[in-house]
């Protein structure tokens, strides 16, 4: 059987950019049918945070998954371009491809910063009368920054204009997060008429910047572009013009190249342009609709098909963006096409009228609510109607019901996410407050179970490392060969999980077509990873996931490190008196009918003399020794503790008495074999009783039981010494 190709891509926080990235590489990878694996971790930079670098271990499991290729989003994954990250491509033993950033070394797809950027700063130039222009950019050494800054450059340079070292500012990346910096910049540069920024969000900055310590007016006094055309800068006060990227299309030619180049073993560098938004910041108050208009004004007097104007339209409600695969584009497309053949003549069927309400609903729906704009919807089924159905009334009252269906649609699915919302606050306080709550639970994992559950994860696996395992900053990391299989979810049912430890390769072998993978750590620990199929929707709880799961285990840990030692002896390992009692209780509960229970009772012959004659070192190993004698005969169905210096007693069940015919002989025979083992300088015997407990007695009393049994020990050994005081 063929394998399916199986692409890799590299994702560390939840942003807008990675996102897009993400929906992109998914898309082509459906469309080409291969694998898609998301390994979500941290930054690789010199200085990192805790949380990056323990999230940065999930990325080592690419070498594992028999990955065709894996992209990674250079600029996301490694903001320095230094060492570190050279060191961090090297270590992948699968060819890469880097998006966003073109490299001599690997295949890439990377934006042509310079095109866009160029004609942004043209047009402020030569349609806005810029004289004086400064730029806003990213870190210095970042590619994206020196093709930006050298764009303007050249600018500046072809237009004969000066610029001066200090015109242009570099902040340490492109977000907003940097008022105290641009609102000093600004100060000092108050000649300053055109501004060019690296990003929308750079840009934003600087407008309330503007604002905060100018009388300048933005579009009118001073000009400012952005870059990445986010969906803000289509909405912010003035529109921002900017440079538009589709970084879906990035993860979306990098797997579509990397499915087709490099099974013929060969690198490939594509380059995508950038292309320059006017918008009201730059003093272009046209709008984007009068082009529809007049586009649908045309398309009527030319008498063109309707096809090719339902196109049009199409790609003016998406503004050009691809969206693959989705099917919101065709049920646009087809929706107008029914618009624009509706006449005055014709009265509209209830036929047409159902297919009409079906594909509107079937574009407004929960989880493809985002890709579309509504205003420019809305205006697209207002031009069409004014176009092409002005004098029809009978029209008019037809559009009237799809403006309603269409809004109805609308504040329904917003309703919808309003709940939705809620009911995710909801599950966060019941997680946090459950998760806190582990003794509620017989186990961890059902802690962890419910709250998954919580959240609608559909399908889970949670593997975890034999023990946790220390990670430092800078340190290497070896991973594990095994891992066992913990916590299974499949079709929000849970499925029980035996104790099987899995080799990693296995694992990966029979992964599905749609993976989401992160690390599961908690402070310096590696405790194992989690697999999901979380959606792309709702990819940014995996981080809160991943991280409620490792502080549960860790928390849960360490409960159980604490009651070990409030319920277990030290020397011996077994339950100590509080341990015994409370184990006993749970045993006594699972009798059944046929089973009765018993109580064992013994000490250690000679023990104090022992300890007389070869030192408590040796009386230690006489109580380990006797530990082992009693563990090897009391294998299930038991409990067993450690009451006192040389007393131990077992509370266990089996069914009918016919063990007690070869019992005495079994002491015997593990007893020698126990000395023969650990050849001591002395012979390591025990005393023992058995009596049958009464269950069904209403005064059963454990605690008191061991209590008398105690009490007996003590009298029986007072007795002992009086006959042998030497040797006892």
């Amino acid at each position: 059987m063929k394998k399916r190709p199986r692409v890799g891509l590299l994702i560390c926080s939840d942003s807008h950019y990675l996102s897009k990235i993400t929906r992109g590489a998914h898309a082509a990878c459906l469309e080409m049918d291969a694998d898609f694996i998301i390994l979500n971790g941290g930054k690789i930079k010199e200085n990192q945070e805790l949380d990056h670098y323990q999230k940065s271990i999930v990325y080592q499991y690419a070498n594992v998954m028999d990955l065709d290729f894996l992209l990674i989003p250079y600029s996301s994954i490694c903001p320095e371009n230094n060492d570190i990250a050279k060191a961090f491509l090297k270590s992948f033993e699968v060819p890469i491809i880097i998006l966003n950033q073109p490299s001599p070394l690997y295949s890439s797809v990377s934006y042509n910063n310079f095109s866009g950027t160029k004609e942004a700063v043209d047009y402020m130039i030569e349609n806005c009368g810029c004289l004086h222009l400064g730029m806003i950019s990213g870190k210095k050494d970042s590619h994206g920054s020196i093709e930006r800054v050298e764009a303007f450059k050249t600018s500046l340079k072809n237009h004969t204009l000066a610029i001066q070292d200090d015109d242009i500012l570099y902040a340490s990346d492109y977000t907003k997060n940097h008022n105290e910096l641009i609102r000093d910049w600004l100060i000092l540069h108050p000649y300053i008429d055109g501004i060019m920024c690296a990003s929308d969000e750079l840009a934003l900055c600087l407008y309330q910047q503007v604002n905060a310590v100018t009388n300048k007016k933005i579009g009118r006094d001073i000009f400012i572009c952005g870059f990445d055309d986010e969906p803000i800068a289509a909405h912010c006060i003035p529109l921002l013009s900017s440079c538009h990227t589709d970084p879906s299309y990035l993860g979306y030619m990098g797997a579509i190249e990397g499915l087709s180049t490099l099974k013929k073993d060969k690198h490939f560098h594509k380059t995508i342009d950038t292309f320059f938004i006017p918008r009201e910041s730059v003093g272009y108050n046209a709008q984007t609709e009068d082009y529809l208009y007049r586009f649908l004004l045309d398309c009527k007097e030319s008498h063109l098909p309707v096809d090719y104007v339902a196109s049009g339209i199409t790609n003016y409600v998406f503004d050009n963006r691809l969206v693959y695969h989705l099917p919101i584009k065709d049920n646009v497309n087809q929706l107008f096409t029914l618009l624009l053949t509706v006449h005055e003549d014709q009265l509209v069927d209830t036929s047409t009228k159902r297919d009409m309400s079906q594909i509107i609903e079937g574009i407004f729906t929960y989880d493809l609510l985002n890709y579309i704009d509504i205003e420019r919807f809305l205006s697209a089924t207002s031009f069409v109607l004014d176009c092409y159905h002005s004098h029809q009334k009978n029209v008019h009252l037809f559009y009237r019901k799809i403006y309603s269906k269409i809004i109805t649609s609308y504040h329904m699915i917003i309703s919808k996410r309003e709940l939705h919302y809620h009911e995710e606050f909801t599950n966060l306080n019941k997680v946090n407050r459950e998760s806190a709550l582990v003794n509620k639970y017989n186990h961890i994992f059902d802690v962890l179970a419910n709250n998954l559950q919580h959240f609608g994860v559909k399908n889970a696996k949670l593997y975890l490392y034999q023990e946790m395992i220390p990670y430092y900053h800078n340190k290497p990391f070896e991973l594990p060969d095994k891992v066992y299989l913990k916590l299974k979810i499949e079709n929000q049912q849970v499925i029980p999980c035996s104790q099987q430890a899995y080799y990693l390769h296995n694992i990966f072998n029979d992964i599905k077509p749609y993976q989401l993978i992160s690390a599961i750590y908690s402070n310096d620990y590696q405790i194992g990873f989690f697999i999901s199929d979380l959606s792309l929707d709702q990819s940014e709880l995996i981080d809160y996931i991943s991280s409620q799961i490792g502080s549960s285990l860790h928390f849960s840990a360490a409960v159980n490190k604490l009651k070990q030692f409030s319920t277990t002896d030290t020397l011996t390992g077994l339950l100590n008196r509080r341990g015994l009692i409370e184990s006993a209780h749970r045993l006594l509960n699972s009798l059944n009918e046929k089973e009765n229970a018993y109580f064992f009772l013994a000490d250690i012959d000679r023990l104090k003399y022992i300890n007389d004659n070869f030192g408590h070192k040796y009386g230690d190993e006489a109580i380990k020794v006797a530990t082992h004698i009693i563990n090897r005969i009391f294998k299930d169905n038991s409990v067993i503790g450690r009451i006192g210096g040389d007393e131990f007693v077992v509370i266990f069940k089996c069914a009918g008495t016919s063990f007690i015919n070869h019992f005495k002989q079994t002491i015997e025979d593990v007893t020698l074999s126990e000395n023969h083992h650990h050849h001591l300088p002395f012979k390591t015997t025990v005393s023992y009783g058995i009596s049958v407990i009464d269950v069904n007695h209403s005064q059963l009393d454990l605690t008191q039981m061991i209590n008398d049994a105690d009490a007996l020990m003590y009298e029986r050994k007072k007795k002992k010494k009086m006959k042998n005081p030497i040797t006892n």
